[in-house]
């Protein structure tokens, strides 16, 4: 028995050599308002402009929320 639990510790405390350390992301509250979703349309062009556009307003908000908050 005492063979078992000294063969147990030696297993259990060897696990890891060093202590390593990673990056906890917590979330914030941030109040921004979202760009209205554009409508889709028959051309195809036009539909992606708008998603590009979108997407880059989007992007701007919520960049200007994560540089309000560091």
């Amino acid at each position: 028995m005492k063979i078992l639990f000294l063969s147990f510790s030696v297993l259990l405390s060897a696990c890891s050599t060093k202590v390593v350390y990673k990056d906890v992301y917590i979330p914030v509250k941030c109040d921004i308002t979202t760009p209205i979703k554009p409508k889709p349309t028959n051309d195809l062009i036009t539909n992606i402009a708008n998603a590009f556009t979108y997407s880059k307003l989007l992007e701007d908000a919520l960049n200007f929320c994560a540089n309000k908050n560091n």
